[in-house]
């Protein structure tokens, strides 16, 4: 009974985490496993284009491994594998030794990926997410410096002026004897020239908030929506 205890217990097993199968192998026993060798009918085939079954670790073995050491390897990409090009079902045969090499195991493992198949995921964010957001930030404020170094900044009263200049020139138009011949067109490049200045402002306002403090800025945005 003890020796049963006291052994080496070696596993394969198929994971999935946020659409993206894994295979793991594991020494779930509390010894040394020595000679590990694997079995895998049929062949491990994947959408990915690698060649799984080439690994190492599954086409020459593993000398050892340790309890409870445990091996994780991208499989393939659930939301690619489609059957009956790629199957789900794979028999897994696993021989090993104990640390003395005295005693011989052969274990047979059945997988099927099929049983991952439609269930409901929660997406999280990791770090990997966090470090795509933090590229995306750096890249904005790249844009944001000068030639001379540091960083560009508008005011309040630039933006106002360079809201005006545009709005001006919109307002203004081509001076063509059709365009002044349409009664209607001037009604409705005031219209046009209105939608155009609450743009604006609401920019104005997303500039001034990057640096404004909240009572500030609440100060602000009622002076400019005031002046619409």
């Amino acid at each position: 009974m003890r020796e049963q205890q006291i052994r080496p217990f070696v596993v394969v097993d198929f994971e999935v985490e946020e659409h993206v199968f894994y295979v793991v192998v594991e020494n779930v026993g509390s010894a040394l496993a020595r000679d590990v060798r694997f079995a895998i009918e049929p062949a491990f085939t994947t959408s990915l284009g690698r060649d799984v079954g080439a690994l190492n670790m599954f086409s020459n073995g593993i000398s050892s491994l340790a309890p409870k050491k445990r091996i994780r390897t991208v499989f393939d990409a659930a939301t690619q594998r489609k059957a009956p090009m790629f199957p789900d079902k794979y028999s897994v045969g696993i021989t090993y030794r104990d640390q003395d090499r005295q005693r011989a195991f052969h274990d047979e493992i059945d997988l099927d990926l099929g049983i991952y198949r439609n269930l409901g995921y929660i997406d999280r964010k990791g770090i990997h997410d966090l470090h795509e957001r933090l590229r995306e930030i750096g890249s904005i404020m790249s844009r944001w410096g000068t030639p001379s170094g540091g960083l560009l900044t508008v005011s309040p009263h630039e933006a106002r002026q360079e809201s005006d200049r545009r709005i001006a020139e919109f307002e203004a138009g081509p001076s063509s004897p059709d365009t002044q011949s349409s009664g209607g067109r001037g009604r409705h490049v005031r219209q046009l020239a209105a939608k155009v200045r609450s743009r604006m402002i609401a920019d104005d306002l997303d500039t001034m908030s990057r640096a404004a403090t909240p009572r500030r800025l609440w100060v602000r945005r009622r002076r400019l929506w005031s002046k619409r």
